[in-house]
């Protein structure tokens, strides 16, 4: 009974791997399929200097007064998935007042939806800063609130679940979004950087349930014994 039942849970995750497929990656290491954009002269640039994989990561300083975007240049598909995870590596030293965020569109960026606490599958404190990434979203392992250089060690993953917000979607964009709330610029901080942009998409939950096997009471074994 034990053997079927692992059988059958290494069957199901067999086919819940085969069924989820990568809709979108972006490493910044060769010709880049984001956009950048802004209200006003903010830009984001590939960065050789910081990276979580390769030799290049895409960052933004924050620029005075303005709102900065990376989007990606086309839109993607998850038509028949009902399960879309977004997965990236960053760093995030911007001050406290200002905001990194990320927005979705389901509609080819005719309209956007923020990604909320609700979809965070991470650890940081990215809802209790108002669904926002700043330099205080891992306490200390960001440089708290002094304005020093990022070191490679400061690399985080994120994984958000927009299922809700992108699942069975013929033309699916997501950008990064960075504001400077408080109309001070950088403040000496260095910005955002990110890398290892992975969209993936599945027809079911990417994680599988989990099935505990429970061992015989007591009162089983004890009425074994006597049979």
């Amino acid at each position: 009974m034990k053997n079927a039942l692992l059988m059958l849970i290494m069957i199901f995750t067999l086919s819940t791997i085969s069924l989820k497929a990568q809709v979108y990656s972006e490493n910044f290491e060769g010709v880049v399929s984001m956009t950048s954009s802004s209200t006003g002269v903010g830009a984001w640039g590939i960065n050789s200097r910081l990276f979580s994989q390769g030799a290049k990561s895409d960052s933004v300083v924050v620029t005075q007064g303005d709102t900065t975007y990376l989007t990606t240049t086309s839109s993607f598909s998850t038509i028949g998935k009902s399960a879309v995870y977004l997965d990236f590596d960053h760093i995030c030293k911007i001050e406290l007042h200002d905001s990194a965020y990320i927005e979705v569109s389901n509609n080819n960026g005719n309209s956007w939806q923020r990604v909320r606490d609700i979809h965070y599958l991470g650890t940081s404190l990215y809802g209790t800063q108002g669904d926002r990434f700043t330099e205080l979203s891992y306490g200390l392992d960001w440089g708290s609130v002094n304005a020093i250089a990022p070191e490679q060690s400061w690399w985080k993953a994120e994984r958000f679940d927009i299922s809700a917000l992108a699942a069975n979607s013929a033309d699916v964009k997501i950008r990064f979004v960075v504001v400077d709330a408080n109309n001070d610029g950088a403040a000496g901080r260095n910005g955002w950087f990110l890398d290892s942009i992975v969209v993936i998409s599945s027809v079911s939950e990417l994680l599988p349930p989990t099935i505990s096997l429970i061992s015989p009471g007591i009162d089983t074994i004890m009425a074994q014994d006597t049979s």
